[in-house]
């Protein structure tokens, strides 16, 4: 879903699925939730797929992994890694070697979730496309 900072598009009308960032938007928050977990998996990575298409300016992008934990007085948000693709000129795919979170040891319980905060953006006459996230996890 788009977050708290408008800017990003999801699935734009097309029969795939996929979140764009189109040109010229400061700061834009996308969360993506992190689903099929069961009780017990431990989650060792995330990283995320699509492209950037620069033309020659300046794209940036951050990924933070986030949990959730439920509780009687209020929910609990923390961060457990973070990465970011530093400054893009060019165009670029994104994948784990430029964007994504290893080395986790994050064993999910049953007032868990997790979810992926990104934050964008984009010059005039650039754009980032996500089309999916891959995490890596140890199964019960």
């Amino acid at each position: 879903k788009a977050g708290a900072t408008a800017g990003w598009v999801i699935t734009a009308g097309t029969d795939i699925s996929h979140a764009t960032l189109p040109a010229s938007q400061p700061s834009s928050t996308l969360v993506v939730p992190i689903t099929g977990l069961y009780v017990g998996d431990t989650v060792t990575a995330v990283a995320v797929g699509g492209q950037v298409e620069s033309a020659g300016a300046n794209v940036t992008l951050v990924m933070s992994v986030r949990k959730l934990t439920n509780a009687a007085a209020d929910n609990t948000d923390a961060e457990i890694g973070t990465d970011n693709v530093g400054t893009l000129t060019a165009d670029t795919k994104i994948d784990s070697t430029n964007l994504g979170v290893t080395g986790l040891t994050e064993v999910i319980a049953a007032d868990e979730s997790l979810y992926v905060l990104l934050t964008g953006t984009t010059a005039g006459a650039t754009d980032i496309d996500l089309t999916h996230l891959v995490v890596t996890i140890s199964s019960v």
